[in-house]
């Protein structure tokens, strides 16, 4: 379950996302309290109204109606359950149809770096710097130019996320999940003041990957409140 808040005129309960993703170990240290993975994970989902200019950019930083990510992780045991990770480069390409009018298909592909801190089963805090673009092809540098009107089409956003345990039943544990993300090139986008979107839901488990994108740490499909990508 979540929702997804703007600074202006929206908001809007997303659909769940559907990812088919799974972290594969590379490399662990002889004492276990380093190592190396990858991730890679493929998904499927919703997104905001994109038919008012006040949700193109919102729509930008938010994950696709379809996407694909691969990330790779260095992950550090600090102390008995305290991990310090972080991604020294991920790489993300999505599609983002309707922006404006049901004929607009706009891809980003985008490459990303971020950390995180855990503790055990209690939370979960990371941030992620990504820088985008949206000319993965011709007709999507096209839609994308006669969209927001610029000659180029990069984008850089922020996102800061947290998931934070709450309760747990017999069967269940909840965490409370929060996401904020932020247009951090804004003097690239001047007329479209609406550049930040908060996300809040709940999750069954605490999950690197949706500090740092749209994936599972299983290997089997899994629903998902709204990721980080």
């Amino acid at each position: 379950m979540s929702g997804v808040y703007g600074n202006n005129k929206f908001l809007s309960n997303l659909t769940p996302i559907v990812t088919l993703g799974i972290i594969t170990p590379l490399c662990t240290s002889q004492n276990k309290k380093f190592n190396w993975s990858s991730d890679v994970n493929p998904y499927l989902g919703a997104q905001i109204d994109t038919k008012d200019s006040v949700s193109f950019i919102p729509a930008l930083m938010l994950p696709g109606r379809v996407g694909f990510i691969l990330n790779n992780y260095l992950s550090w045991t600090i102390k008995e359950k305290v991990h310090l990770t972080f991604m020294p480069l991920g790489f993300g390409l999505k599609l983002i149809p309707n922006i404006k009018d049901s004929n607009t298909v706009i891809f980003q592909h985008n490459f990303r770096t971020g950390i995180a801190l855990g503790y055990f089963d209690v939370f979960l805090i990371g941030a992620q710097y990504t820088h985008g673009f949206h000319n993965t092809t011709s007709e999507s540098e096209r839609f994308y130019k006669k969209v927001f009107s610029k000659g180029t089409t990069d984008i850089s956003y922020i996102t800061i996320s947290g998931q934070f345990y709450v309760k747990s039943t017999e069967d269940t544990k909840n965490f409370l999940y929060i996401e904020w993300r932020g247009l951090s090139s804004k003097k690239a986008y001047p007329s479209f003041t609406n550049n930040s979107i908060i996300t809040i839901g709940y999750r069954g488990d605490l999950s690197l990957t949706h500090i740092f994108s749209a994936g599972s740490n299983k290997s089997s499909a899994k629903i998902n409140p709204s990721p980080i990508f």
